[in-house]
């Protein structure tokens, strides 16, 4: 079932609550989630399931359509941009060892960074960790992975048990929503 975003006013206008009805206009999931950062495209993925997370709570979760939580990320992990777990029940996190120690943490800007280790791993729906990754969208079965969440970092496309379909030497990589087609993208040097 094809569910869309509905958005419900709060005290703090630029933050409403998120929830989901379906195409007949039937609210499905009240409004109780808070706005993901991207606010916008897609929250479910084809095989049911969206990234969320309650006002007032660190903890991400997995929902299913009913509004179900099917697991709730472990302390320290947050999604990666986002990306719902797919048929395989996969998706990014991104794993902050000892997030909660405030000496690791800097303020850059008018961001905070955090200093201590971090990693990335492609995480099932029960908690266990599929193969290490940076992985930043999925399609298919397939990953676009690079080796760290920077953004000038090379891209390559993995599938769903870690093995690469194409090397990470690619400055960027497209997937479509329509069918499974990947556009790879090298960028010449500036002269």
């Amino acid at each position: 079932m094809q569910l869309f975003e509905i958005l419900d006013k709060t005290a703090e206008f630029w933050r409403p609550l998120l929830g989901f009805m379906d195409i007949h206009g039937n609210v499905v999931i009240e409004p109780q989630f808070l706005q993901n950062s991207r606010g916008l495209g897609r929250h479910f993925s084809d095989a049911g399931y969206a990234l969320v997370q309650r006002p007032g709570e660190k903890h991400h979760m997995v929902i299913n359509t009913l509004g179900e939580t099917v697991l709730e990320l472990p302390n320290d992990h947050q999604p990666v941009a986002f990306t719902p777990p797919d048929e395989h029940g996969i998706f990014g996190v991104m794993h902050q060892v000892d997030a909660d120690n405030k000496d690791l943490w800097h303020l850059d800007g008018r961001d905070w960074v955090f200093q201590g280790e971090t990693n990335y791993y492609a995480m099932r729906l029960d908690g266990c960790i599929a193969f290490e990754a940076y992985l930043s969208d999925a399609i298919s079965g397939h990953y676009v992975f690079s080796n760290s969440g920077k953004i000038n970092d090379k891209k390559g496309l993995m599938n769903h048990e870690g093995q690469t379909v194409l090397p990470p030497i690619y400055d960027a990589i497209y997937l479509s929503r329509k069918g499974f087609y990947a556009t790879a993208m090298v960028i010449p040097p500036a002269n």
